[in-house]
């Protein structure tokens, strides 16, 4: 089977925060990426968080450790914050415009 011969899904779960995303919103996000992973039969490529400025101390350490266990199953896990998602709503927009300037 090629490369392509496998479906594989990521999670994701977008938060709508101006601030930091506390330790309480962290590990709700990340007990419903492991309990969909649990429901999944292994059909997860990874998991996706983004919002927020950044992660309190509490949030990140939580983070840290959700990171680690979907490493230890074979999957990625990333953190997107305001600035980043910004940064590639940008380029895309960005590409699309040259793209079609250029046809």
């Amino acid at each position: 089977m090629g490369l392509f011969g496998k479906r594989k899904t990521i999670l994701g779960q977008d938060k709508d925060y101006s601030g930091p995303l506390s330790q309480p919103v962290v590990q709700g996000v990340t007990e419903k990426f492991k309990s969909r992973y649990e429901d999944s039969d292994s059909k997860i490529a990874g998991f996706e968080l983004n919002g927020g400025e950044r992660m309190t101390k509490g949030g990140q350490q939580v983070w840290d450790e959700f990171k680690d266990w979907a490493q230890d199953n074979g999957m990625d896990a990333e953190y997107n914050n305001n600035d980043d998602l910004n940064t590639m709503k940008n380029r895309l927009t960005n590409r699309v415009r040259n793209r079609n300037k250029n046809s």
